[in-house]
């Protein structure tokens, strides 16, 4: 079982905590996302693919007062930060709210602001950002 949230850092402002449990409820292992600057982090999904690749994707802010984008991390199956892309295009308002991980590697994340894809090594590929998904 893989769950993913919020954490708040006495270091740093909130931030991703994303675990994975085996089936007796035991930690296998976690990992933290900070967003640079330690601004606002808040994930809003979690995807993992075929091969055991996580995703983890929401809202970030880059410092305190910065426009939130969307952040999305690529784990390896035990847990090691492989990539971290972020996507803004000048809207202000970045609230992810769906991804889809396709046994290519490559993974697609929308929401509020439009819809952009991912390479497997977490290259952008195309954002669409004139397409609104709820």
């Amino acid at each position: 079982m893989y769950v993913t949230g919020s954490s708040i850092n006495g270091a740093t402002s909130s931030d991703y905590i994303t675990a994975k449990f085996d089936a007796s409820g035991n930690r296998l292992w976690s990992a933290r996302y900070n967003s640079p600057d330690s601004g606002y982090d808040s994930p809003t999904a979690i995807v993992v693919d075929e091969s055991g690749y996580v995703y983890v994707t929401g809202s970030s802010r880059r410092g305190y007062y910065g426009d939130l984008t969307y952040a999305t991390v690529k784990y390896s199956p035990d847990g090691i930060e492989l990539w971290t892309a972020r996507y803004q295009s000048g809207e202000y308002l970045y609230l992810p709210s769906h991804m889809v991980a396709h046994n290519s590697g490559n993974v697609y994340v929308g929401g509020y602001s439009g819809l952009v894809e991912y390479d497997n090594q977490g290259n952008q590929v195309w954002p669409a950002t004139t397409m609104f998904m709820r």
